[in-house]
């Protein structure tokens, strides 16, 4: 061992690192402060003593956020636009001359690999979703999807021999790239337990029948991830005390839709909807919660094999749980921990029977939220996920040491 790596070891060993590397996110779509982008990842890393960067679309602003500096560029969000953003990405990405990359989509991705081919970085692609699926479900009729995943993945494979590391944020993900298995790392989107002191010790569903109980969806809505079924539930709850709060975004232009489907269903008093909020203030919000849902149809393979946030989320607040039969790891963990009812979501009567079952039984809804709570804390919490990616950072650091 050279003098060199063996005072890096000693450095790490004793929690110091004299030549940390300079780690730079590259987001072509993902906002600065995204959920898993920033909170989760570029966050363990700066608190591990690396200096990070997150150069994503924006205001053309330049801030610090956690301890991550953070430079946004400006830019529509249109297909077209991305591809016209990439030059400015490409310009702020060598500007920033980080030793590492870690790229977020696809086009930011590409941006990394020509940093790798040029200028010998570090590169790493953080895969969130199935990117083959989604481009041919949106863009491509049913008959040529089966050949539009094909040549996508294959061209996603000539990328691959360029990338140090692909970063899994759900197992799934890793069908992509089957020749690359050595290379992939799983960092799952699971919840941060840091916040627990601000929910209550389990779900406050009491037996008093007359309380009201509060459904709650959280993050990103729209008609595909069923707010129509949910609408629909809720009109055929026995009980009239059921509500249902939506807070997140619509994402699909579907929001006066989903207000006007709100008045004609006679739900006006029993619905309510915000607008997306911090982070940090989501745990609080939630402990005044009772169910949280998940109502994914099954038309996207992202949705089969989904891994949400809002998940983790649900059962760190003691929420128990209606999630979606179609979605695959979704159902396994919620079936293993025992932590909610699994439906079919296309199916309102399901839903609102879900619902019914779990107001009128402050028992259930009280066991299946304590053991989702204790699942998060022994398995799916995102501590334990953040080690695993500052280690690889870790191994990368020591590598250019040696």
């Amino acid at each position: 061992m050279s003098l060199e790596t063996k005072e890096y070891c000693d450095a790490v060993a004793t929690g110091r690192r004299p030549r940390p590397l300079k780690i730079c996110f590259l987001s072509s779509m993902h906002p600065p402060l995204d959920k898993r982008v920033h909170h989760k990842e570029a966050v363990a890393l700066a608190t591990a003593g690396y200096q990070v960067v997150h150069i994503a679309p924006g205001d053309g602003e330049e801030f610090v956020a956690d301890g991550v500096s953070i430079t946004t560029y400006k830019g529509d969000r249109t297909k077209l636009g991305r591809i016209s953003r990439l030059p400015k990405l490409w310009r702020l990405a060598r500007r920033a001359n980080a030793d590492c990359y870690h790229c977020n989509e696809v086009d930011s991705w590409l941006v990394g690999v020509l940093l790798k081919i040029f200028s010998r970085k570090t590169v790493t692609f953080d895969i969130h979703e199935l990117h083959s699926n989604d481009l041919a479900e949106r863009c491509f009729p049913a008959v040529l999807r089966p050949l539009v995943v094909k040549t996508t993945r294959t061209v996603l494979s000539l990328l691959t021999p360029f990338t140090d590391r692909l970063v899994l944020a759900k197992k799934s993900a890793g069908q992509e790239f089957p020749r690359s298995r050595a290379k992939q790392m799983v960092v799952e989107n699971f919840t941060e337990t840091k916040n627990v002191s601000q929910l209550p010790a389990s779900c406050g569903l009491s037996r008093d029948h007359s309380q009201d109980v509060t459904a709650v969806h959280l993050g990103a809505i729209n008609r595909v991830r069923g707010w129509p079924q949910m609408l629909a539930a809720l009109s055929k709850t026995k009980s009239s005390n059921i509500k249902l709060r939506v807070i997140g975004r619509f994402g699909d232009g579907s929001q006066e839709e989903f207000l006007r489907c709100v008045r004609d269903l006679g739900l006006e008093d029993r619905v309510s909807f915000e607008p997306w909020m911090p982070y940090d203030q989501v745990p609080q919000e939630l402990g005044r919660c009772h169910i949280g849902l998940i109502t994914f149809q099954p038309v996207s393979q992202n949705f089969i094999h989904a891994m949400p946030h809002k998940l983790f989320d649900y059962m760190l607040a003691s929420l128990p749980t209606i999630t979606p039969s179609c979605a695959i790891e979704v159902s396994d963990i919620v079936s293993s921990a025992d932590c909610g009812i699994i439906v079919d979501s296309t199916c309102p009567d399901e839903i609102a029977n879900a619902l019914d079952r779990l107001a009128e039984d402050p028992g259930l809804c009280r066991r299946l939220g304590d053991n989702g709570r204790s699942a998060v804390f022994d398995r799916y919490n995102w501590e334990n996920e953040a080690k695993k990616l500052v280690q690889m950072y870790d191994e990368f650091e020591l590598a250019r040491a040696s």
